[in-house]
């Protein structure tokens, strides 16, 4: 209920989202032995999505 009426935290649970999505991918990716482009790749998607929310 929080969350629909404060912004400010309902900003940053999707920035939580973004965040957790981000962990996902990368430990994902880790178990098949990436590149570090693939790696990078995710990280400046989670920070373009964090930055987005603000």
């Amino acid at each position: 209920m929080h969350l629909m009426i404060c912004h400010r935290c309902s900003k940053y649970a999707k920035q939580l989202e973004h965040i957790a999505s981000g962990f996902k991918q990368f430990f994902t990716l880790k178990a098949k032995d990436p590149d570090s482009s693939e790696i990078k790749k995710i990280e400046q998607e989670v920070l373009r999505k964090v930055k987005r929310e603000r």
